[in-house]
């Protein structure tokens, strides 16, 4: 069984025909589709969101092959309604959360209580904004920051999370490196997300991405090991991209159970984990 576990219909000129065919061909047996609700920052960037009602057709016009995830944007006052009333509708988690607050908002923690509530996986998006040259001030991004998050990994123990992002994938590695959204080279020393994903049973990671890919590419040997270490942590996915993934983890020569788990064995026992 394998499951992209990142992906978005209607999203970078792909349709759900268009997912499905690209999963006939890579033979890939079903993907997670996420929306992207937060309709002002995506259009601030020329882009366009993806409804939750958009995810939940493609589900049901390929109800074996495509499983739905929506996240509400936070900042609505009835978010918490609309994550329960699209679980009513056959949801299976909360996802792709990529807004433009931090951790510790009053909002976010509003929806992880909901999430909670429900037992759900939560794919996240960390991203920090701030690059080489830009002026000092508050960082600006997705989510921030990594303590916030470990107060929200012990807060909310039923929410299976999973991270994804430019952040999130840096901080495999320390010192975290806020110059460009892909470090390049060995990875000197573990970063915060090493730990946190040793010590924390309700944290897992998703490769989609340049994000992901980059993770483990940058340092092939450290990818191997990782990815090794951490196999019952990890999930394949795309996020639209066709970067060379799957053969990456191929180059690992992981044992069969480990690239088991990581390509389809972790998507599926976090979804059996749902009430």
């Amino acid at each position: 069984m394998i499951v992209d576990a990142h992906i978005h219909v209607n999203f970078m000129g792909m349709s759900a025909e268009d997912i499905i065919a690209r999963m006939d061909r890579d033979g890939v047996d079903q993907c997670w589709a996420m929306s992207l609700e937060d309709a002002a920052f995506y259009r601030s960037e020329g882009r366009h969101p993806v409804p939750a009602d958009d995810v939940l057709a493609a589900a049901a016009d390929h109800p074996t092959r495509i499983v739905p995830f929506c996240a509400p944007d936070p900042s609505l006052p009835d978010a918490p309604e609309r994550l329960r009333r699209w679980a009513s509708r056959g949801a299976a988690g909360c996802a792709e959360l990529k807004v433009p607050l931090r951790w510790d908002a009053p909002a976010v923690g509003e929806l992880l209580a909901a999430a909670d509530e429900l037992r759900m996986v939560l794919v996240f998006h960390m991203e920090d904004f701030r690059r080489r040259g830009a002026a000092a001030g508050p960082m600006q991004g997705h989510l921030l920051d990594f303590d916030a998050l470990e107060r929200r990994l012990v807060e909310f123990p039923r929410v299976r999370f999973v991270g994804h992002g430019q952040l999130f994938w840096k901080g495999i590695a320390s010192p975290l490196d806020y110059s460009c959204a892909y470090p390049a080279g060995p990875v000197a020393a573990e970063g915060v997300v090493c730990r946190l994903l040793a010590e924390h049973p309700n944290l897992c990671a998703d490769l989609s991405g340049r994000s992901g890919y980059n993770a483990l590419a940058r340092d092939p040997a450290f990818g191997a090991a990782f990815a090794l270490r951490f196999k019952r942590k990890l999930l394949y996915g795309t996020d639209n991209a066709d970067l060379g993934l799957m053969a990456l983890l191929d180059s690992f020569a992981l044992p069969a159970d480990a690239a088991g788990a990581i390509l389809g064995g972790n998507a599926c026992r976090l979804l059996a984990g749902r009430r």
